[in-house]
């Protein structure tokens, strides 16, 4: 399954939870109601006409705190739900990268990564930064990258970085700053916004 199915997958998996939840509290509310009209009507019948207005205002307390209760919990299993499947997600996602980053494609892959940072910082005196574990591809990348070639242990993943410290200016080629840009994007466009709140009335 690819990463479009995953999120698609993933997606329809918390739109259905949360439409359950939703129909359960829903079911849950209506028998709530319907308990208190019944308790409302036999007092009514016993002439007990000020107990029947306190009733009513406990069962509408009451019933703003059931609902406000339910769905801060249902928010909050759904949350979990979300952070934890997008965990396993890109944690899958950092173990196929690390395992590309080891293969014999890498090295094309890791070249074009230089071609694009050349051509996103032509001119300059920038120093490129490769991974400590692919110092060993540096002379083959002199013929597109003449200035300086140093290690950086700050990016695991792969890929290449290169900054001209003069000018202020860094661009960033490394799988690592790429899948942290895809979680952010995907936290940001997942269709499930969710926050913590606290239960009580409202």
């Amino acid at each position: 399954m690819n990463e479009q199915s995953k999120l698609g997958a993933f997606r329809r998996s918390m739109t259905a939870q949360a439409e359950a939840e939703i129909a359960r509290m829903e079911q849950e509310m209506e028998a709530l109601r319907q308990a208190r009209a019944a308790r409302e009507k036999a007092r009514a019948e016993a002439g007990e006409d000020r107990c029947i207005a306190q009733a009513r205002v406990q069962a509408a307390r009451e019933s703003r705190q059931t609902v406000a209760r339910a769905g801060a919990a249902c928010r909050a299993r759904l949350l979990r739900l979300r952070e934890t499947l997008t965990e396993g997600v890109f944690e899958e996602t950092g173990t196929r990268l690390a395992a590309f980053a080891a293969s014999e494609e890498y090295e094309g892959y890791l070249r074009d990564c230089v071609r694009r940072l050349r051509e996103t910082l032509p001119g300059t005196g920038a120093a490129l930064s490769l991974r400590p574990e692919d110092a060993g591809y540096a002379d083959g990348l002199r013929d597109i990258w003449q200035g300086e070639i140093r290690t950086d242990g700050a990016f695991r993943l792969g890929g290449a970085a290169a900054a001209d410290a003069e000018h202020g200016v860094r661009a960033d080629a490394t799988l690592d700053a790429a899948l942290a840009a895809q979680r952010d994007w995907f936290r940001a466009h997942s269709g499930v916004i969710l926050h913590e709140v606290e239960g009580g009335e409202g």
